[in-house]
Order: structure tokens, then sequence, then C-alpha cells
């Protein structure tokens, strides 16, 4: 009984894990995406 107890522990760490990863991986997309969008309008503007 306790070993199934601490595998399923372990388990819903991994998906709490996975779940933190790729809300982190599309926070991070999104930040560059505005970043690359603001460098494309200060570039803009400055070359022309």
């Amino acid at each position: 009984m306790m070993l199934v107890s601490n595998f399923f522990t372990i388990d819903i760490e991994k998906l709490d894990n996975k779940y933190y990863f790729e809300n982190n991986f599309l926070l991070a997309q999104g930040i560059i995406f505005i970043a690359v969008k603001f460098i494309k309008t200060i570039a803009y503007h400055f070359f022309l």
C-alpha cells in the first residue's frame, strides 16, 4: 500500500512539474514575442 501511494505522489509531482514548465514556456514565448515586436517597432522608427 505504501509503495502504491508513493508512486502516486511521484506521478502527481511529475504532472505538476510538466504543467509548470509548459506554463513557463508559454509565458517565455509571450515575453519574447512582445520583445521582438517592440524591437522591430523601434528599429522601424530608427531607420525611417
